[in-house]
């Protein structure tokens, strides 16, 4: 019997489709592809494009399909598939509560840890379920500081505001191996009887509302506009001013911020679940590496793999990509974004995936470096369908029409596909499967630069129903 290594498999499976994965930069448009083009205003030179069905000799259409873009949030499938080949579907992080001193009736004299290792789902439940074992274990009062370890990966201090400029944006959040609830903050806006309740949501001890809207009148649409906002602060802690005017008739409404680091984050977030569940904490918090003498209470495991991929792709969360990204660093060295990014090229070139400007810089597509061609999109996707765990992978692409980030695209059309979006500043991006009318599958890929976002939007989905009629 022969037993075939992994890599061997790799390069079988490139080799065959190296036959279907063509040369296509000099073939120009067809005359209904320019007539789209036209009607939704889209540059010819600033497009790339595959479709081709799936185990076809030959695409549909392919149009500098060699020529590196910039895939935004796309690249999430690279993260994805890299994710489940070098970590496994299964594989999950462990989030650890330790402790130093003493614990006697219930009472801690000592110093309370809590330990990261990447897990990019430390949701508002699952952080809960965690301080709740705490409870359960007799702990009740802890007369130390909680120690905040986020040193699993080791990162620079994150600078919030270096893409747009925008540092309070949740999607500017970044990676931490404590990421409590994707380091988001939700400010949630509750009309009460002859008032406008204010809270926050997971509820943190690091952040401070400063309440003064009035019920009014305007319009549910623009009900933002007639708030002015106020950040004071710094990342540690900081006190959200609200002022203005918030009609009662557009019922509960909320926005998402990132103002915390991690680290402040978790802190708040525990000091106000705690006292929830019970619990006292007479002490501050400071960040510090866990010592090897601490002794460990409670260890929380996270949901597999393939739940973060599903979470990460259908809401298109840079945070979960982010940890995934540096997860994939090798065990053996410093789990640095250096270290990440060696393993994933690495990864990719063993699949044929290499070369003309491949760079993948984060693993979420929030980057201005981050550079893919549509045809090693073409080859990520083929490798994908003849993968074991193929169903799996597209399962956790946004359906069209249905939900995440495709839930109210080409939603009146009888139409089937899983597809993942991107989208920056100038650049629109979209690449899964799609299901033509006979039934069959397509690669289907379409990355602009340069572009009117929405004007892209159009010629792409005017591109789809285009792919699904061809005979």
């Amino acid at each position: 019997m022969i037993i075939f290594s992994r890599l061997f498999y790799c390069r079988l499976l490139l080799g065959l489709l190296a036959l279907t994965v063509f040369s296509v930069n000099a073939a120009p448009l067809p005359r209904d592809i320019q007539q789209l083009a036209k009607k939704h205003r889209i540059r010819t030179d600033k497009i790339g494009i595959v479709i081709q069905r799936v185990g076809d000799d030959k695409p549909l259409l392919s149009y500098q399909a060699e020529k590196a873009f910039n895939p935004a949030s796309a690249v999430k499938i690279f993260t994805t598939v890299a994710a489940i080949d070098l970590l496994g579907h299964a594989h999950r992080w462990e989030t650890t509560f330790a402790h130093t001193g003493a614990i006697k009736d219930g009472i801690l004299q000592g110093d309370l840890y809590l330990i990261g290792s990447g897990d990019p789902q430390i949701t508002l439940e699952n952080f809960f379920l965690l301080l709740h074992d705490l409870r359960n274990r007799g702990l009740h009062t802890i007369n130390g500081q909680l120690v905040i370890d986020n040193t699993f990966f080791n990162l620079p201090p994150h600078i919030a505001s270096a893409f747009d400029g925008a540092p309070l944006k949740s999607y500017n959040a970044g990676a931490g191996a404590l990421a409590v609830n994707f380091n988001a903050q939700q400010i949630v806006l509750q009309p009460q009887e002859k008032k406008i309740h204010v809270y926050v949501d997971p509820p943190n001890d690091n952040i401070v509302i400063d309440n003064q809207l009035r019920p009014g009148k305007g319009r549910c649409s623009s009900w933002r506009n007639k708030i002015r906002e106020r950040y004071l602060g710094n990342e540690t802690r900081i006190t959200v001013s609200l002022k203005g005017i918030f009609p009662p008739r557009c019922g509960q409404q909320s926005f998402y911020i990132s103002a915390l680091s991690h680290e402040a984050n978790a802190a708040g977030v525990f000091g106000a679940l705690w006292k929830q569940l019970g619990g006292k904490w007479n002490g501050q918090w400071r960040i510090e590496k866990v010592p090897p003498t601490a002794v460990t209470l409670t260890v929380f495991e996270s949901p597999p793999l393939s739940q973060a991929i599903t979470s990460m792709n259908k809401f298109s969360n840079n945070v979960i990509a982010r940890n995934l990204f540096l997860s994939l660093a090798d065990s053996n060295t410093s789990r640095t974004l250096a270290t990440a990014r060696e393993a994933f090229h690495q990864w990719a070139a063993e699949r044929g995936i290499s070369g003309g400007g491949f760079f993948v810089d984060n693993g979420s597509g929030l980057s201005r470096q981050t550079r893919v061609q549509p045809a090693q999109i073409a080859i990520l996707l083929q490798y994908l369908w003849a993968h074991p765990l193929r169903a799996e992978m597209i399962a956790s692409l946004p359906v069209l029409g249905i939900d995440g980030t495709l839930r109210k695209r080409l939603k009146k059309l009888p139409m089937q596909g899983h597809l993942k979006t991107g989208s920056l500043a100038a650049v629109k991006s979209i690449a899964g499967f799609l299901r033509d009318e006979a039934g069959q599958d397509i690669l289907f890929i379409c990355l602009t630069e340069e572009q009117n976002n929405n004007q892209a939007k159009q010629f792409q989905d005017s591109l789809m129903k285009w792919a699904r009629r061809q005979p």
